[in-house]
């Protein structure tokens, strides 16, 4: 495991350590192995218990999917945080994904909790924003983050970069966001 590891520095800080397994080119055919496998379910989660001892957090970004890798994410997750763009279509896309949280609780992981929504790449000043979020807080209600990402050109120029967003531009609206939410999550994990 730590071969595919890359460790980073947050903010300078030498105890803010984070390690990164990036996706890979040839993990393009990983589905189609994983469907091969007994009790594809469950392979995510006996890797990580094998280094979970050596991490406070771990945390798995995944495709706006259904696969068996959201499945395998899900089945070694305590909470699922789900991420919503305020448009029109995501508010299906994020219902499907709760019928979906809601049977690999049920079959697969009994401990898996929805820590929050979180919305991303908000702006306020649009009609869609503000009426998706309100139709959401009607579903989801206290599960909605009260932290919002919002729009912000300097996050959609950190990826060409070598950086976190702390690094890249500390002062920027989207790295206050991102902080805001880190002691969301804390809150809400304690």
């Amino acid at each position: 495991m730590e071969e595919i590891l890359r460790q980073f520095t947050v903010n300078g800080q030498p105890d803010g350590i984070l390690n990164l397994a990036p996706a890979m080119i040839s993990m393009t055919n990983l589905e189609t192995h994983l469907k091969e496998q007994i009790a594809p379910q469950r392979i995510l989660a006996e890797v990580l218990e094998l280094v979970l001892a050596d991490y406070d957090f771990v945390l798995v970004d995944c495709h706006p999917n259904l696969g068996v890798l959201e499945q395998n994410a899900l089945a070694a997750a305590d909470y699922l945080i789900i991420p919503v763009e305020p448009h029109y279509l995501s508010q299906f896309g994020t219902a499907d994904l709760a019928n979906f949280y809601e049977v690999m609780k049920r079959r697969i992981n009994p401990r898996l909790e929805i820590l929050g929504v979180l919305f991303t790449r908000v702006d306020p000043r649009t009609r869609i924003s503000v009426k998706v979020i309100d139709n959401m807080r009607k579903v989801f209600g206290d599960k909605i983050f009260e932290t919002q990402i919002r729009v912000n050109t300097t996050l959609a120029e950190v990826p060409g970069n070598t950086y976190s967003i702390f690094d890249y531009d500390p002062k920027a609206r989207g790295a206050e966001d991102y902080r805001k939410l880190a002691q969301e999550v804390l809150g809400r994990v304690r």
